[in-house]
């Protein structure tokens, strides 16, 4: 190669195209931590893009710089629109089963009438009672989680799910609401709730609960806390 050519190699235009579908390539892997089908529209753009920059590249003389940054946004945003209904699919298919466990613990400590440990299950992990602490000797202790657990128990939905114990009965669960983002996972699972005095024909009880699955750094450790819950009686236009 001559001194004329390496000259004109040296100053061959870069394919802004190319660039983009790079980009957008390396941008699509925000679908594998976002749940939202939008999203994957930005592999979808990779693709696009470097298939229209290849198609340029191969027409030009002499064809500018890019193609390799092409291929790589091609490659990229199809393995992204392979890999973004799968992961959706299998995270939160994973997810419900585990957040259904947690919830089912909730409810059986409401029925019980143990009110710490259900209340340890809306808490984030780091203000959870230490491992090897008894529950009422770690609230008895503690000011601040006595007046936090007698206001996590006067709630309302709280407080009439303690007020039925045992003599509510919980169905199998039904998913609500599904969604991730990042390393946090939300579900949300119905239970129908039958009671000795309801009558079939005229009411029905259900429980929605809210679930959320967070990372603790300092453990290095997964867990679902309770988020929310809320009683619908269909006797109650108001609970709707």
């Amino acid at each position: 190669m001559d001194a004329s050519t390496e000259t004109a190699d040296l100053y061959r235009p870069v394919s802004k195209l190319a660039i983009v579908a790079a980009l957008a390539g390396g941008a699509s892997l925000v679908v594998l931590v976002a749940d939202d089908v939008a999203i994957w529209s930005v592999p979808a753009i990779a693709v696009a893009t470097a298939i229209v920059a290849l198609r340029q590249l191969a027409k030009a003389t002499p064809p500018p710089i890019g193609r390799r940054l092409a291929w790589c946004g091609l490659v990229t945003g199809i393995a992204m629109l392979v890999a973004a209904p799968i992961n959706r699919f299998a995270r939160l298919e994973w997810a419900e089963p585990e957040a259904a466990e947690t919830a089912t613990e909730w409810i059986e400590h409401v029925r019980k009438g143990r009110r710490r440990a259900a209340h340890q299950l809306s808490l984030a992990w780091a203000a959870r009672c230490p491992d090897g602490q008894t529950l009422s000797h770690c609230y008895r202790n503690d000011a601040r989680r006595q007046e936090e657990l007698e206001a996590y128990t006067q709630r309302r939905d709280v407080r009439q799910m303690l007020l039925w114990g045992e003599q509510a009965r919980y169905g199998a669960p039904s998913a609500l609401h599904r969604s991730f983002r990042g390393l946090i996972d939300e579900i949300g699972l119905v239970y129908p709730i039958s009671l000795t005095d309801d009558d079939p024909h005229t009411r029905e009880r259900s429980l929605r609960i809210l679930l959320r699955r967070q990372w603790d750094a300092p453990s290095g450790v997964f867990y679902w806390t309770v988020i929310a819950v809320k009683l619908v009686d269909s006797a109650d236009p108001q609970a709707h």
